[in-house]
């Protein structure tokens, strides 16, 4: 049996991405659904600014969208399957 391939690149960018705690905690809630800034400041504690500034560059990297609608604009994860990895997160931190 051969081993798996190494992972990509692309792979460490991610984790590089959601390393920061502001980022991982705003994935986290939008797994759960789509949400506006100010819900997402609210939640995480944080002030428009910061969390905007965050979304700008989760959205540049691919890992959340944003729907503008009556004025206001929801996010929500760009891949579902980002699910997964947080469930695979959580089981580990939590085993440890």
């Amino acid at each position: 049996m051969s081993p798996p391939p190494p992972l990509t690149p692309q792979a460490s960018d991610l984790l590089k991405v959601l390393g920061h705690p502001v980022r991982l905690g705003i994935v986290e809630l939008l797994a759960g659904g789509e949400m506006s800034v100010n819900v997402l400041g609210d939640r995480l504690g944080q002030t428009q600014p910061i969390i905007s500034g965050q979304l700008r560059l989760l959205r540049y990297s691919g890992l959340v969208k944003c729907d503008r609608r009556g004025g206001k604009t929801y996010y929500s994860l760009a891949d579902p399957g980002l699910k997964k990895l947080l469930a695979c997160l959580r089981r580990y931190a939590e085993g440890r």
